[in-house]
């Protein structure tokens, strides 16, 4: 009866336990604090769609005028906080549909004009007062009273043409605007004007998620492109614990620039990155510099300093510069194998995202192909500029406060209910192999019991007695010593940051390898175990380097595969 009663009494001393710890390793997952999006108290996402242009852009559907609305297609910038709107005087403006000002009653002209740079193209115009509207996704339109319009009456290239009539610019106007218009600032924004409406509000934030151009032709206007989370970001599609912020560039001027930057003028979001690298086959190529980028879809591809692009393409067997450009010559391509493997990738913090070969090859439609990765031609433009190719593998989010810098971040995405909930996994986990062992301890102790019952009353007498082998007499010396078991000693854990959630690249070398190192206990003396293998581990320091070569990874720095 003794060894039953010892038997109930074990399993339900180790069930109990176990049943616990499941429940409790399951629960902090499941309720991990994530960082938290800076929306202002009552916000609501407002989802707004955007569409293809046709043309290798994206464009919104803008209406203008009180009285008689004007509805048109606006392509979408971070160059400028001026809605730009092609007028009727504008010749260049072909095959789009032109806004007439005088056919407006709440229009009010304002004195001056505007000549505003583009990367590779210019625009010139008058400046008015105007409500405005922008589509949404229930079909309603949300309201911006009061925009400081350009009406374009001419520009250097075609910007405003073949169905895009004008820009909707997501510009903070701060530093360096680009534009000649004396005078303009923050409350000739979008969020300017939104926070004089609203003085409870401290500050204006949105998320933008595009869908990726195709790597052959051009989608089809008015298809899908993505979508604004206007006035908050929508945290179901990005991962809130893996949000890196960047405070803008002071972009007045290149003095405090890192490596002499030069910042063209006519571009707000502009952020200081952590470096990129490239791997071409087994070549690794890296800059571990700080590089200050604009972040801009006005622009489809990535853009880098001449030498740079040259470097990467250089280590591509095959490749030679193309005649091309996307930045009417500002930029020249190169042509590469249709077959080419290669990566690259942005450092954003101690996050990489990454772009594979489907994302950076494109395919041109007669058996050749270009790289996505374009270099500026002049050589003293050393600044980025990050296009479409790459802001559409990302979650961003703009942070416009009243007072303070504005920022950017930067996430990985998830779909919307498929998302990994690793607190679910690992409790479920834990909780599985907590329900086999109490399955195991259950027939453990039915069989033991079973046994009991078969054994005769002398048998279970005789059970709790020590066995002796005949003629053997025990060796008992004073008291038995109890076994003195060693303390194994603990594996380090390597710091996690408080808001990535992830590794830190420290100052940067993307590549980089990183084990635990830990040793297990010593087996206990009074019941000899089989022996534990050390668990060995080694840090294989990286030195770091600027646009070197580096033998191939074999454990990569974690990365964001887009």
């Amino acid at each position: 009866m003794a060894r039953k009663s010892l038997s109930t009494i074990l399993s339900l001393t180790i069930m109990v336990p176990l049943i616990e710890d499941a429940f409790a390793l399951h629960l902090p997952f499941a309720k991990r604090a994530t960082n938290s999006t800076p929306a202002s108290p009552g916000a609501t996402t407002l989802p707004m769609p955007i569409h293809f242009d046709g043309r290798g852009g994206y464009q919104v559907p803008v209406q203008m005028a009180s009285n008689s609305p004007q509805t048109f297609n606006f392509t979408i910038s971070t160059g400028s906080g001026l809605t730009f709107a092609a007028g009727q005087s504008c010749a260049e403006c072909s095959n789009t549909p032109l806004y007439n000002q005088g056919a407006s009653t709440s229009a009010v002209s304002l004195s001056g004009s505007d000549n505003t740079t583009w990367f590779g193209t210019t625009t010139s115009g008058n400046l008015i007062k105007e409500n405005c509207g922008a589509l949404l996704q229930n079909g309603s339109f949300w309201q911006y009273p009061n925009q400081t319009v350009v009406v374009v009456n001419s520009q250097s290239s075609s910007l405003l043409a073949n169905g895009i009539s004008g820009i909707f610019g997501l510009g903070t106007n701060g530093g360096s605007t680009g534009s000649s218009a004396s005078g303009v600032g923050f409350n000739d924004t979008i969020y300017g004007q939104f926070l004089n409406r609203n003085p409870s509000r401290a500050n204006f934030t949105f998320g933008m998620m595009l869908n990726s151009l195709p790597a052959s032709g051009s989608a089809s206007a008015g298809t899908d492109g993505g979508i604004l989370h206007w006035t908050k970001p929508d945290d179901s599609f990005f991962d809130t614990s893996k949000v890196t912020y960047k405070t803008l560039a002071d972009t007045s001027s290149s003095a405090g620039n890192t490596n002499g930057t030069t910042i063209n003028t006519g571009q707000d979001w502009t952020v200081g990155l952590d470096g990129w690298v490239a791997t071409v086959g087994n070549t690794h190529l890296s800059n571990t510099d700080t590089v200050v980028a604009v972040v801009d879809p006005l622009y489809p591809n990535i853009y880098l300093p001449g030498d740079q692009a040259k470097l990467i393409h250089d280590t591509i067997n095959g490749s030679a510069l193309s005649g091309a450009s996307t930045l009417s010559g500002l930029s020249q391509t190169y042509s590469i194998p249709c077959d080419a493997q290669f990566s690259f990738g942005f450092l954003v913090g101690s996050q990489t995202f990454v772009l594979n070969p489907e994302q950076l090859i494109l395919q041109q439609g007669n058996g050749t192909c270009v790289s996505a990765i374009e270099g500026f031609t002049d050589s003293s433009l050393t600044q980025y500029l990050v296009g479409s190719r790459f802001i559409s593998t990302i979650y961003l989010i703009f942070n416009i406060p009243r007072d303070g810098p504005p920022t950017l971040g930067f996430s990985p995405r998830t779909s919307p209910g498929k998302s990994t909930n690793v607190g679910a996994i690992v409790g479920g986990t834990v909780g599985g192999v907590a329900f086999v062992i109490i399955l195991g301890l259950v027939a453990f102790w039915y069989l033991r019991r079973r046994a009991d019952r078969r054994m005769g009353p002398f048998e279970i007498e005789d059970a709790d007695k020590p066995v002796q082998q005949a003629g053997v007499e025990p060796y008992m010396v004073g008291a038995p010593t109890p076994a003195q078991p060693s303390i194994a000693p603990t594996t380090p854990l390597p710091t996690q940051p408080l808001l990535l959630g992830e590794e830190s690249h420290g100052p940067l070398p993307p590549p980089s390898y990183e084990e635990a190192s830990s040793s297990a206990g010593s087996p206990v003396a009074s019941r000899p175990n089989p022996p534990r293998g050390d668990v060995k581990g080694r840090r294989v320091p990286v030195p770091s380097m600027s646009i070197s070569e580096m033998p191939e990874m074999t454990s990569p720095t974690e990365t964001h595969a887009l």
